[in-house]
């Protein structure tokens, strides 16, 4: 008996008769959820070549455990770009991570200034704190991406 090389593969998903893909290596698993731990056995594949004219198919082995990657972030935006403030007032700036389904959508907030303006790390609160312009940046984990909100101050009335 010789070895026929495949000219294709399938994946199973476990007790499933219908390949979930099938094509060349490397194959594509779509649906499952990003930066997930997937088990041995959870996925079995199959070599398929053409034997005289007829495509046959190899017993069904084990995928090896794999881990999905994760969604990386692309760009920050926030819900302002300017802001105005006078002595003693606060403001929340509101960011959006993108995409909507990154995995990692830590962030923190910073001030260039801190003797204009304030802002807590995680919440966004702004605080004007005596008159000038400063910027307020939001900054993702993952990836450094930034977005600015320029924080005008001025006297307290």
């Amino acid at each position: 008996m010789s070895f026929i090389p495949p000219e294709k593969f399938r994946l199973y998903k476990k007790g499933e008769t219908n390949p979930v893909a099938e094509g060349v290596s490397p194959l594509a698993i779509t649906g499952i959820a990003a930066n997930t731990d997937v088990l041995v056995g959870d996925f079995t594949v199959t070599g398929v070549a053409t034997v005289n004219g007829e495509e046959k198919e190899s017993d069904h082995v084990d995928v090896p455990a794999f881990k999905t990657l994760p969604i990386a972030v692309t760009g920050i935006t926030l819900d302002k770009t300017e802001l105005a403030l006078k002595v003693g007032e606060t403001a929340i700036l509101i960011p959006t991570i993108m995409p909507e389904n990154a995995t990692n959508k830590v962030y923190s907030f910073s001030s260039e200034d801190t003797a204009i303006g304030t802002v807590t790390p995680v919440q966004g609160k702004v605080t004007a704190v005596a008159e000038g312009v400063t910027k307020i940046v939001g900054t993702t984990e993952d990836g450094n991406f930034t977005a600015e909100c320029t924080l005008t101050v001025s006297a307290a009335e």
